[in-house]
């Protein structure tokens, strides 16, 4: 997390995180993630965590986004690891992107 970054100014990638079930020990992990794909466009690291969580879905289901994506999908299509990985990041960095663009306000 850039050191800029505020703990008000992480609500927005807080409620991505907790829509997703993401352990809430792992929400900081997660607003640095943010940063990263706002920035760099990287997210090897993102894309293996979601990986776990995945796993960790199909083994015992949730009361999250997340599971949902994965057992219900899109429109009764199934969706590859690819596409939700891709559906996470996207979320956090328009996400991020909305606290940068409101910073000001």
């Amino acid at each position: 997390m850039s050191k800029s970054l505020h703990a008000h100014e992480t609500r927005t990638v807080r409620a991505v995180c907790s829509m997703l079930g993401v352990p809430e020990a792992d929400w900081t992990r997660f607003a640095r993630w943010a940063d990263d794909l706002v920035g760099s466009g990287l997210h090897d690291e993102l894309d293996r965590y979601v990986d776990m969580m995945i796993a960790d879905r199909c083994y015992r289901g949730t009361d999250d986004l997340l599971n949902d994506l994965i057992m219900i999908g899109v429109d009764g299509e199934d969706l590859m690891t690819e596409e939700i990985q891709l559906a996470v990041r996207t979320m956090l960095k328009l996400a991020r992107q909305a606290e940068i663009a409101t910073r000001g306000m």
